[in-house]
């Protein structure tokens, strides 16, 4: 199997779009091609009614930016918690930690939590 990659589909963006990938692209340090591909990749993965929700959200740019900026604070609090909620478990089965082996004022702020 060879290694080469399928010629790749291209897109134009209109004005605005294009612009607007460009612009992240600088503030990522990143290249456009990268984040329409980082773009296209996740879109992507959304199931057909998310997706078209999405755009539909994206048609009035005055209303869409705010409505997107909360739906962000939403996912990135999910992304929060589950990251917590996993260093809780793994926490929870290392169990309780020797105190002997902590700095003074790590053992001082589990000994306030327990």
């Amino acid at each position: 199997m060879s290694n080469a990659r399928a010629p790749s589909a291209s897109a134009s963006l209109p004005g605005a779009l294009e612009e607007r990938v460009r612009m992240i692209a600088v503030e990522e340090n990143r290249s456009a091609e990268e984040v329409t591909e980082c773009a296209v990749r996740v879109f992507t993965l959304f199931p057909k009614e998310v997706r078209d929700a999405l755009v539909e959200t994206s048609a009035d740019d005055a209303a869409a930016k705010e409505r997107f900026r909360e739906i962000s604070r939403q996912i990135m609090f999910n992304a929060a918690k589950d990251r917590f909620d996993a260093a809780m478990r793994k926490m929870a089965e290392i169990g309780e930690p020797d105190k002997e082996s902590l700095l003074d004022d790590e053992a001082t702020i589990v000994e306030s939590r327990i």
